[in-house]
């Protein structure tokens, strides 16, 4: 049975412990809790105790992905098509048929891109307000969580098949500084865009 001294805090507030002493139960093993002085917490001190270990952990892994997967998506989105992106840069070319009054090219993608982001970062707000306290009271916060981070592989599978899709809608016309999008699969390609960041802000619910 392991020792710890509870009676300082971790940082600078001193916390005093009403019982001499006390044990506490955590994940099966039986942690005593002595009261016998101000005691110093550091962060060996706080990695020893296998549960606080286990939260930090978890936390890195969770921050990396999810931190990590909005950093690959705006490159991704940039990125041409030929190299393994969406081709969303500052002008996106359309077929010649396709364009209005024969102007060349159509150049609302990468703000449509901002607003796909923004409403992403809405929605995430609207899930955790409205979805969060129903899934919690049907589900335990471990099963929860367990299941917003199985998400995460998808997630990050759907982005090379996206652009699969946008490779086989290039046009006959497109060259390799003028990629030109079929509109059928640029609608199509939109939707996976809005699928992958549907997904990713429900794996973000684990943050709460």
């Amino acid at each position: 049975m392991d020792r710890v001294d509870l009676n300082k805090a971790y940082g600078t507030v001193s916390r005093t412990n009403p019982t001499s002493e006390a044990q506490l139960e955590v994940n099966g093993s039986i942690i005593e809790v002595v009261s016998s002085g101000p005691h110093d917490w550091n962060m060996s001190t706080l990695m020893k105790i296998s549960s606080v270990r286990d939260l930090v952990i978890s936390s890195l892994a969770l921050s990396f992905v999810s931190g990590g997967f909005d950093v690959l998506f705006v490159l991704f989105c940039y990125l041409p098509i030929s190299t393994g992106g969406l081709g969303y840069s500052v002008c996106q070319f359309l077929r010649k048929e396709d364009r209005p009054n024969n102007l060349i090219p159509f150049c609302s993608q990468a703000m449509e891109i901002g607003y796909a982001l923004a409403i992403a970062g809405f929605s995430a707000a609207l899930l955790q307000l409205l979805v969060m306290p129903s899934l919690l009271r049907h589900y335990s916060v471990l099963s929860a969580y367990k299941s917003c981070m199985k998400l995460w592989p998808g997630i990050y599978m759907i982005l090379p098949c996206l652009n699969l899709l946008a490779r086989k809608g290039l046009d006959q016309d497109s060259t390799p500084g003028k990629e030109i999008l079929i509109p059928q699969y640029s609608a199509m390609l939109w939707m996976g865009v809005g699928i992958c960041l549907a997904l990713s802000r429900i794996a973000n619910l684990a943050f709460s």
